[in-house]
């Protein structure tokens, strides 16, 4: 079952949804910074991308390992992530291989994503990707964020 986490540092906030553990809100007091989803265009909001970042043709590759069949993106933003740690400013979500991602992905893996909030406005999100077996682990990682448009905001 899916949980959402919520991190504080002064003013600033985080949430991020144990489902992908993606980040569903970053805000700075009430001011809303992240995209909160409409299906109408994109129902997410920040997705983890793992253990690829985009697509595999026609959605199959063969690696060392076997067969790899993956969507876009892989499946990290689809699966349950366990909170491995966790304070008033920083969490940290993990998942492992499974029986299920062996069948799409066939190797060993432990992907950890750690979000922070640092000094007065600052966000981290620290990917950390360990091979848990015995063979080279083939993969890329990523993060997919959307931001609301703030017409008073200068880059």
């Amino acid at each position: 079952m899916s949980r959402v986490v919520t991190i504080a540092n002064g003013t600033a906030s985080a949430s991020i949804d144990s489902l992908g553990a993606q980040l569903t809100s970053l805000k700075l007091g009430d001011r809303e910074y992240l995209w909160q989803g409409d299906s109408r265009w994109w129902g997410k909001h920040a997705p983890v991308l793992f253990p690829i970042v985009g697509t595999l043709r026609d959605g199959h590759a063969m690696s060392a390992q076997g067969e790899v069949t993956l969507g876009r993106h892989g499946f990290a933003r689809d699966v349950e992530h366990e909170v491995v740690a966790q304070d008033e400013s920083s969490v940290t979500f993990e998942i492992r291989d499974t029986p299920q991602t062996r069948e799409k992905f066939p190797y060993a893996f432990r992907l950890n994503m750690t979000y922070a909030l640092t000094g007065e406005a600052s966000l981290t999100q620290t990917f950390r990707v360990e091979n848990t077996g015995d063979v080279t682990l083939p993969f890329s990682v990523g993060g997919h964020p959307a931001f609301n448009r703030h017409d008073d905001v200068v880059a």
